[in-house]
């Protein structure tokens, strides 16, 4: 049947006709990085690194800047925290977020 139809393989019985594989390796692209590529990798990763390590001290930095701002806004507003109507004012909402842990993600 194969033949019929002008592919040259092998029948495997109850499947049909594979066609062969060409295995040069003129014809087998490599999947090798060039040392180019792996150079523009590495470079990459090296930014991304220290890109996450200023931005991890970034975030530490914040985080210690809004607790003193947090922590000074309770201080000099803890009179008053509920409004005429009832209802909680922002003061509240100061003094949930400084004693709140902010180093939960």
């Amino acid at each position: 049947m194969g033949e019929k139809l002008g592919r040259r393989g092998r029948s495997i019985h109850g499947v049909g006709v594979f066609p062969r594989l060409e295995t040069s390796s003129s014809c087998t692209p490599s999947s090798m990085a060039s040392s180019s590529e792996l150079s523009a990798i590495y470079d990459q990763l090296k930014m991304l690194s220290i890109n996450f390590v200023t931005l991890r001290k970034e975030n530490e930095d914040l985080r210690a800047q809004l607790r003193s701002v947090l922590t000074a806004s309770h201080g000099q507003t803890n009179t008053n925290s509920r409004g005429s109507n009832g209802v909680h004012s922002d003061n509240d909402y100061y003094y949930e977020l400084a004693n709140h842990n902010l180093d939960e993600n």
